[in-house]
């Protein structure tokens, strides 16, 4: 489905090369489509027409954070503020970008300065409040959100969640819990819900678990169609295997086919013991939604961890293949493990040799990689690797088997104690 949305997005646009509204839609179809390269030509390709668009500037900076190309994202605001220095857009961007640098002095700047702009209608003490809240200076983040708050920006999440989790850190918990009470009273199913929201976190941190699940139960009647409700309350139940199960399949039931529950309750059914419902579920959910790659890669791994088949390894081979073009190396260890399920040696290798390449800390790709070696009759480079696999405390699926293999290939696991010395 977002190959065809794709599709028919770039015909609009050879036919319409200014529609912005759709090139935000394409840009959007390639985040989701984990294409982040492609979404910021996109991107760029809106500021070009619309240097004013409060939608791309913002998250062509959040693919330049998550990318950690700083430096881009900064120069971009940089040079949009020198044009246009009263556009608060870029410059809460600017103040986000410093902060995820850690750079809290240059985003108290900015926020200072954006606060000093006229008709800015509180949006720059929201961003000293966030900045103050960075330093742990919790009273003075308060005032600063208060403030906000009078000058405009009352009705702004970020704003009231500021205020709240500043009175929560600063010892205050009675009158953060007060103001959700107060709000919560209003009208609005939604502003029921976020109030809820924020009092289970509360609630959550002080330890206070029946408060919290009571909060949660109160924002899933207000909204049963948002899934983070389900999420934060199988999280109180973490170490519930069971209790988990049941809450996602109440979250699935609500909202049918929804990755952001499906994806956690394949994972309780695996600690659960209950393979065959994991997979199964994740069938469902793939049937779904094709296009995500962590559930593409979640099915390809289940079926190759848990069933043993040639028939399962070739439709594990068959669903790994659809994610082969990724650079995540989560990705493609399950490619690699795929092609070795299957047979094909020599290509699982070259595979698992760019996911180690790429991240050496993960126990399994060494795993991985020292099996397809070892079925290659490379003892040396299978030695090597599942020396590696089964150092310190590692655990996962086949540590078993690598430790057999090593044993014999003549060598025995390394010491945990020794592995742990720097």
């Amino acid at each position: 489905e977002t190959d065809e949305a794709i599709a028919d997005l770039r015909l609009v646009t050879r036919k319409e090369p200014e529609n912005v509204t759709a090139m935000l839609l394409l840009a959007e179809a390639h985040k989701t489509k984990n294409e982040p390269a492609v979404a910021k030509d996109v991107y760029r390709q809106v500021l070009k027409i619309q240097p004013d668009s409060a939608v791309a500037l913002p998250e062509l900076v959040k693919l330049y954070v998550a990318a950690e190309e700083y430096a881009e994202g900064e120069q971009l605001l940089v040079d949009r503020l020198k044009v246009r220095p009263d556009d608060v857009v870029a410059s809460r961007a600017l103040v986000d970008l410093f902060l995820a640098q850690g750079k809290k002095d240059e985003a108290a700047a900015e926020a200072q300065r954006m606060a000093a702009l006229p008709g800015q209608g509180g949006l720059g003490e929201l961003s000293v409040g966030r900045v103050l809240a960075e330093q742990q200076d919790y009273a003075a983040a308060a005032d600063a959100f208060r403030k906000s708050m009078a000058m405009g920006a009352g009705n702004d999440p970020l704003a009231i969640e500021g205020l709240v989790r500043s009175l929560n850190a600063a010892g205050k918990r009675q009158e953060a819990v007060a103001l959700l009470n107060q709000l919560k009273a209003g009208t609005g199913k939604d502003n029921s819900a976020f109030s809820d929201f924020l009092l289970a976190d509360i609630y959550g941190q002080s330890g206070d678990r029946a408060e919290a699940e009571k909060a949660l139960e109160a924002a899933i009647k207000s909204r049963p169609d948002i899934a983070d409700g389900y999420l934060q309350l199988a999280r109180l139940y973490a170490g519930d295997p069971a209790a988990q199960i049941r809450i996602y399949e109440r979250g699935m039931k609500a909202l049918p086919g929804n990755a952001y529950i499906g994806l956690p309750l394949a994972v309780a059914l695996e600690e659960a013991g209950q393979f065959e419902a994991m997979i199964s579920s994740l069938e469902s959910l793939y049937k779904n939604n094709p296009g995500i790659p962590q559930v593409v890669n979640n099915l390809a791994m289940a079926i190759l961890d848990h069933r043993s088949d040639a028939a399962s390894y070739q439709r594990a081979l068959e669903l790994a293949r659809k994610i082969e073009s990724s650079n995540d190396p989560l990705l493609l260890d399950t490619v690699g493990w795929a092609y070795h399920r299957a047979g094909e040696f020599a290509q699982a290798a070259s595979v698992l040799e760019r996911v180690v390449a790429k991240d050496d800390r993960v126990p399994v790709y060494h795993y991985h990689l020292g099996m397809a070696y070892l079925a290659m009759n490379n003892q040396a480079g299978a030695r090597q690797q599942l020396k590696q696999a089964v150092a310190g405390d590692a655990q996962y699926a086949g540590i078993d088997e690598a430790r057999a293999a090593l044993a014999r290939l003549g060598e025995s696991a390394p010491d945990k104690t020794a592995a742990a010395t720097p």
